[in-house]
């Protein structure tokens, strides 16, 4: 039984500081759920955080919230099966493509791709970004976006 309940208070604090680091990037909908819910708040860092707000000490970030990546599974190169972004869920598909193929294909294989994925195969532009897009690493697109 105590383990159980030691197992429910990792998840609602799991689950405050997750709300709380997304609110900060300007996702306020698990925090105001959170808020609203039958959770009792006892996190001292979301309380800190409320205060700091209500005292105007804490200002939201400008723009458009930050966008949370919805994971999906998918299978990279190797044929292994990965826990990724959606948003990589496609490129990781174009980049084992493109490595199936590059031998048969040689140096035509970007065009190969864009037509196949149903992009403007006659766009150099689009050519020289599957090429990148095969080139780079997720870690490193990942990495370079800006919901950090």
């Amino acid at each position: 039984m105590a383990h159980d309940q030691a197992a429910y208070e990792a998840r609602v604090q799991f689950a405050w500081q997750d709300a709380l680091e997304w609110a900060k990037r300007g996702d306020r909908r698990s925090l105001v759920a959170l808020l609203r819910g039958e959770q009792q708040l006892s996190e001292r860092e979301v309380l800190d955080f409320l205060a700091d707000l209500v005292e105007g000490k804490f200002k939201w970030p400008r723009g458009k919230p930050a966008q949370r990546p919805e994971s999906t599974f998918a299978m990279d190169t190797n044929g292994k099966i990965v826990w990724v972004d959606k948003r990589d869920a496609t490129v990781l598909e174009m980049r084992k493509w493109v490595s199936e193929n590059r031998r048969s294909l040689g140096n035509g294989v970007y065009e190969a791709a864009a037509k196949h994925f149903g992009m403007d195969s006659e766009s150099e532009k689009v050519i020289e970004s599957i090429a990148t897009l095969c080139r780079r690493s997720i870690n490193s697109r990942v990495r370079s976006r800006s919901s950090a």
